[in-house]
């Protein structure tokens, strides 16, 4: 079955025919997350995550973390919605005003979210989708309803949400 000329199809088929080459080197650690370690993880994670089109929120400290949340958004048809990476209660009014513009209805969060982070999506009703590391069956097909124009990030830079 030929896989589909989008990210997503393209994270698939780097899975498929090169596992065990590289896909993300993190600077700060070393570590090298594999493109089909990357899939797999990242595919057990998309399996949970909405169908699309929707904007889902990334709240990952850890890097690899990350990595993985943004590739099962791409996998799902889904558009990423990076909050800051600095996750500390400082972060609280920006992550707030990106979430306000976006309007996300689900976030990814990364094993170590903070108990001002949960309590902030669940103010603003937004679902809470624990990030799930173990690696699942087989990646899923990239979905029908990903195409070379379905949105795959929504970025907001410094300054953008008015701070």
């Amino acid at each position: 079955m030929p896989v589909p000329d989008t990210l997503a199809g393209r994270l698939l088929r780097h899975a498929r025919d090169q596992p065990e080459r590289v896909a993300f080197r993190i600077a700060a650690t070393g570590e090298d997350i594999r493109f089909g370690d990357l899939v797999a993880r990242a595919s057990s994670l998309a399996r949970r995550l909405p169908g699309p089109p929707a904007e889902v929120a990334i709240a990952c400290e850890r890097p690899s973390d990350f990595v993985v949340a943004l590739a099962a958004c791409f996998l799902s048809g889904n558009a990423a919605v990076p909050l800051p990476v600095a996750l500390s209660r400082r972060s609280a009014p920006r992550a707030g005003a990106i979430l306000a513009l976006a309007g996300p209805r689900f976030a990814i969060v990364g094993p170590t979210a903070a108990d001002w982070l949960l309590a902030l999506l669940a103010e603003r009703q937004i679902t809470a989708i624990a990030l799930n590391a173990a690696p699942g069956e087989d990646p899923p097909p990239a979905s029908a309803a990903v195409t070379p124009d379905t949105a795959a990030l929504v970025q907001f830079a410094s300054g953008s949400t008015g701070d």
